[in-house]
């Protein structure tokens, strides 16, 4: 049995180097297009994005059964979850109740679950804070502190060049999204406790991306113990950008970039970015 075990639903696009170097392990949510239902496992990018823009309906998810959260819990002796935001997916609370089986069965293993806030990339800050917490021998008790209030404090925002998943789900009225798009407004979107709400619009993608650099310079004066990731949606030219423009700015201690899984890219659609912090 393991000491140690992060786990994250698959909206936490940790990479495969990440996990090289720390005890991660990942439940799938289920991904349906139209009348095909998979796990999101190993997803291709590429065909997820055709496979939901050749969808009229749009693509839809599921969260995984607290059977499959408790199966990996009882693999550790020590277990941190990392769910996307409750108020977003039934994810956390499925998380919960696989914990609440663990308990029954096993009584001395330890387990904690950490609703994000957020998705995508503030999930794998959260997760590569908890590694770095387990890195310096922190107690159970002092990780589960320390990391609460890292999600108070972390910031999410987000600008999708691509609306069509958020209005086929819902997410934004069809007619709303018809003018925008008419418009070539773009909306500036950020996770507000959990939720996802309107921060700005701006007209076209390349503006709203300079302004979601300027958001990022405005919300504090020093970033010297922060890591910002940078998630992308099939757009690594812009992430790089991103990232450059920031880098001239703001003096975070890290900035990565990584690649939007599936479910990730089921939200963010084609060409979006997400940052955290």
């Amino acid at each position: 049995m393991n000491e140690f075990l992060i786990t994250g639903d698959s909206c936490c696009d940790v990479t495969d180097t990440m996990r090289e170097n720390m005890p991660v392990a990942t439940v799938p949510l289920k991904i349906t297009i139209g009348r095909e239902t998979f796990l999101d496992e190993n997803v291709n990018v590429k065909n997820l994005l055709l496979k939901i823009k050749n969808c009229r309906e749009g693509a839809m998810t599921a969260c995984p059964s607290p059977a499959e959260w408790f199966e990996k819990f009882k693999t550790a002796q020590h277990n941190f979850a990392v769910t996307i935001s409750s108020k977003l997916s039934g994810s956390y609370n499925s998380a919960v109740m696989g914990a609440k089986l663990l308990k029954e069965e096993y009584e001395n293993i330890k387990t904690h679950i950490f609703d994000s806030k957020s998705a995508a990339c503030g999930e794998v800050l959260i997760t590569l804070k908890i590694k770095e917490l387990i890195d310096i021998k922190k107690t159970f008790d002092e990780i589960i502190e320390s990391v609460e209030d890292f999600i108070e404090n972390m910031k999410t925002f987000f600008i999708l060049e691509d609306l069509g998943t958020i209005i086929k789900t819902g997410r934004m009225s069809r007619i709303t999204g018809i003018a925008a798009k008419a418009l070539h407004i773009c909306p500036i979107m950020a996770g507000v406790n959990g939720e996802i709400v309107l921060k700005e619009k701006a007209r076209g993608f390349n503006n709203a991306l300079a302004r979601l650099i300027q958001i990022v310079r405005e919300s504090a004066r020093d970033f010297s113990d922060k890591t910002l990731i940078i998630s992308h949606c099939n757009n690594l030219e812009r992430a790089k950008f991103v990232m450059d423009e920031i880098k001239k700015l703001c003096n975070f201690k890290d900035i990565l970039i990584i690649k939007t899984g599936g479910i990730s890219t089921v939200y963010a659609n084609n060409g979006g970015i997400i940052l955290s912090y």
